[in-house]
């Protein structure tokens, strides 16, 4: 029996909703011995469903595999995590870039059974999850980076705002906002004929922006990788350090985002945007007045704000 199982998890690397975590894997074939029979109907349920181990409640996931509570998290131990959570961040960080719209719509679904609706409703879920994302983000920006991304920002002869997809909503309310306080800021969140001309006139003195969340737009990366390629200094806005942009850029802010309903989490990336842009605003008043009249100044003699009569 152990042997057959053993196979089954070798072949079962790659399901058909993603891949599981590699160190996950190991762990597992190294404690196939060690396991109950409870724990290898666990080990087997984690193969075949990899995207929704993390993604549920450990309740949730002891009664969609047929265990225990008590068996989860002996099992978390037993691989050498402090527990369910810490095991599922390690799946999460290498199947959310697989995950489609229809599986996390699946996904979320799954995750409100048994909720009362009245009591915990999928809006109210959410609105507390996007709580406990801008904590989270809170947390981890490092202010000692802030300061060189600003600096940065101050020292830049351009600045050039890539996100595609999902992240294309991302990337125009930053360039939106960034163009309130800096003098020339450009903003690539569509394939077209007029972006790779506007990654042409790039060089060392511009910076530039790389907005990527999962799953990872192919076109966002590419930008990436001439702008890499012309020496200019790039800040990544991403979602950990698995993501694709980490290693084209000099600076990372890790900004993770949740991947379990039809719409993309982006609570806590506009937040750092706002505060990022405010916290410029401030430390550069006499320039960011200077701007914000040029920007007042254009709006009235096109005649671009409603008028109450």
């Amino acid at each position: 029996m152990k042997k057959v199982l053993n196979k089954k998890l070798g072949d079962a690397q790659v399901s058909e909703h993603g891949v599981i975590g590699q160190e996950v894997i190991k762990r597992i074939h190294a404690k196939m011995n060690d396991f109950t029979r409870r724990q290898r109907f666990l080990a087997e349920y984690m193969i075949k469903f990899p995207e929704k181990i993390g993604y549920l409640s450990i309740a949730q996931l002891a009664d969609a595999s047929g265990v225990s509570v008590a068996t989860i998290v002996r099992f978390c131990n037993e691989l050498g995590y402090k527990g369910y959570i810490e095991l599922g961040h390690e799946v999460q960080k290498s199947i959310q870039f697989e995950l489609s719209t229809l599986m996390r719509f699946g996904i979320g679904r799954e995750s409100s059974k048994g909720q009362d609706i009245h009591k915990d409703s999928t809006f109210e879920r959410i609105i507390n999850t996007e709580i406990d994302s801008i904590a989270q983000m809170s947390n981890s920006v490092k202010r000692d980076d802030v300061d060189t991304c600003i600096n940065w920002m101050s020292a830049a002869k351009n600045v050039t705002i890539i996100g595609n997809m999902g992240s294309a909503s991302l990337a125009g309310y930053f360039g939106y906002a960034a163009n309130k306080v800096l003098n020339s800021v450009n903003v690539v969140n569509h394939v077209g004929a007029d972006s790779p001309y506007l990654i042409q006139n790039l060089t060392r003195d511009s910076l530039v922006f790389l907005i990527a969340y999962p799953r990872y737009p192919e076109s966002t990366i590419g930008f990436g990788r001439l702008c890499k390629e012309k020496g200019c200094k790039i800040v990544s806005i991403t979602n950990g350090n698995n993501s694709p942009v980490i290693h084209l850029s000099n600076l990372a802010f890790l900004i993770p985002i949740n991947m379990t309903t039809i719409v993309d989490s982006f609570a806590a990336p506009i937040t750092f945007i706002h505060a990022l842009i405010a916290e410029y605003s401030m430390r550069f008043p006499e320039q960011t007045k200077a701007y914000l009249n040029s920007f007042e100044q254009y709006t009235k003699s096109i005649k671009i704000w409603h008028k109450p009569y």
